[in-house]
């Protein structure tokens, strides 16, 4: 099983998902990564250790078949109302989680999105090169896949250029390419038809969008990332030379940074 390689950190089974937490500081909040599409918690690796030296407590979950978790026979209906349920199940049960800020990535955006608007003990959500959801107008639906296996990984080209545009070393990515694992396509679906509603009330908490300059048009189009962003009336930033998985790979410290200048901007706490 996947570990989060940080002093104390500890990792439960919860409905065939792995919940990682890293607890160090009691006036900080947690800040609980959610990863995309056929990734898991490992993506955030460079964030982990970057916010933990910060002082924040530290969050992730790897959902079915990731994390060395076996897919399960539920693994094709998962969509992003099991992850939310799932994951609010995981922090309700981890007694040391009590406020705590989401960082969601790509698809992963989607069930960030119905945590925060759920759950009170959210005080911060900052969305990753976001995935649209029902709310936002003029969003391109694209033509949705077979439901009864898993939705295999695309080619490595095809996913260089969703994914790593701003990467240039072909050794990382094919060691990127290897880590990636195949999806539920009732949840690429939900994505592909932007049928996920999401019930955001007006100042429900501080919230960042980052857009990639770099991804691809035909999943990111200009505008569609403001949008998302005036949607939550969020603090938009648009970060021109990076790719959609900015949370690693070349220059991911200038993602890291505007996420901590936002942090230093809302939040204050003791580091210990």
């Amino acid at each position: 099983m996947y570990k989060i390689a940080l002093p104390n950190a500890y990792a439960k089974q919860v409905d065939g998902f792995l919940f990682h937490w890293v607890p160090q500081n009691q006036t900080a909040p947690y800040i609980l990564f959610i990863c995309g599409a056929s990734h898991g918690a490992w993506c955030y690796e460079n964030y982990f250790e970057y916010f933990y030296k910060l002082g924040y407590n530290i969050a992730s979950i790897d959902w079915l078949g990731r994390g060395g978790m076996p897919m399960g026979e539920n693994f094709c209906r998962m969509n992003t109302q099991t992850i939310v349920q799932v994951t609010l199940k995981s922090i309700n049960s981890i007694a040391d989680i009590d406020t705590y800020i989401i960082v969601g990535h790509s698809i992963g955006c989607l069930p960030s999105g119905q945590i925060a608007s759920l759950d009170d003990n959210v005080i911060g959500l900052v969305l990753l090169a976001p995935s649209p959801h029902k709310q936002i107008a003029g969003v391109k639906k694209l033509p949705t896949i077979p439901t009864d296996t898993p939705a295999p990984l695309e080619d490595k080209q095809a996913l260089t250029k969703r994914y790593w545009s701003h990467i240039t070393d072909a050794r990382m990515i094919q060691t990127l390419y290897d880590k990636m694992v195949c999806e539920s396509p009732t949840l690429k679906n939900e994505r592909f038809s932007v049928s996920v509603s999401i019930d955001w009330q007006d100042n429900k908490c501080p919230a960042l969008v980052i857009e990639a300059g770099l991804d691809d048009p035909d999943f990111h189009p200009e505008m569609q990332d403001k949008k998302i962003a005036k949607f939550y009336q969020a603090q938009y930033v648009y970060l021109e030379n990076m790719g959609h998985c900015m949370m690693y790979g070349n220059n991911w410290q200038h993602s890291a940074e505007c996420i901590k200048e936002w942090l230093h901007t809302h939040f204050a706490f003791t580091i210990p």
